[in-house]
């Protein structure tokens, strides 16, 4: 993988060898390095080239780099970004540290209850670019209260004019934005969810956290020593 090589090498070669890839190769690179190694590149950017690259970052990606950055390089990102990813990213940052609000993805496409199948398909197509992920959608009240979640396979596989209420798993695993991320990670698997929605303490829906951060979360827990786990 790039991003191994680009691990490897020292600050200024690493630099360079990123600076020579394609735009949108760089960013999914970029996103796979560990925040020690994002850190020398990000810093060695150019303004234009800066700014492509926070600003394309996903929301959790990006506040997951500045968790561990110096204040100057958040000062530099955060005044970088548009106002929509900015608001994201701070909001991000402002849950506790270890909580899975620091963890989740804000981009989610949240189906209103109310909607047939048909309904629902054409709000994902709509919306869904700009989302995290559309396998697991959640569903919620005109509140936006959580109220169930309906997976995106049984809305392709079910009638256009079915109601979602009639396909919707209520009262679905989740978790409280300032819960430890390692306990949401562990529901997570034990439940074998691959998305768990996230919620304030109004029970309003407020993000996903994805399979692929609670993975990396439990593997990182249970290889520190101070955990007590093994393997």
């Amino acid at each position: 993988m790039i991003a191994d090589e680009l691990s490897r090498m020292d600050a200024v070669d690493a630099g360079v060898a990123f600076r020579l890839l394609r735009k949108d190769r760089a960013l999914e690179v970029f996103e796979e390095l560990e925040p020690v190694d994002q850190q020398p590149i990000l810093e060695g950017l150019r303004d234009r080239s800066f700014l492509d690259l926070i600003e394309g970052m996903d929301p959790d990606d990006r506040a997951r780099m500045l968790r561990e950055a110096p204040a100057k390089v958040v000062k530099r990102v955060l005044a970088g970004l548009s106002p929509n990813e900015r608001k994201m990213t701070s909001a991000l940052l402002g849950y506790p540290e270890g909580s899975v609000g620091r963890y989740m993805t804000p981009e989610v496409v949240a189906l209103p209850q109310d909607l047939t199948v048909d309904q629902a398909l054409r709000t994902v197509r709509a919306k869904g670019a700009d989302a995290g992920t559309v396998y697991t959608l959640p569903v919620v009240d005109s509140g936006r209260r959580l109220t169930g979640i309906v997976e995106l396979r049984e809305l392709v596989l079910d009638a256009p004019d079915t109601m979602i209420s009639t396909l919707v798993v209520t009262e679905p695993a989740s978790a409280y934005a300032t819960d430890s991320a390692e306990a949401a990670a562990r529901l997570m698997r034990e439940t074998n969810d691959l998305n768990l929605p996230v919620v304030d303490s109004e029970d309003r829906l407020v993000g996903l956290f994805t399979i692929d951060d609670a993975l990396e979360i439990i593997e990182a827990a249970d290889s520190s020593p101070a955990t007590g786990h093994c393997g």
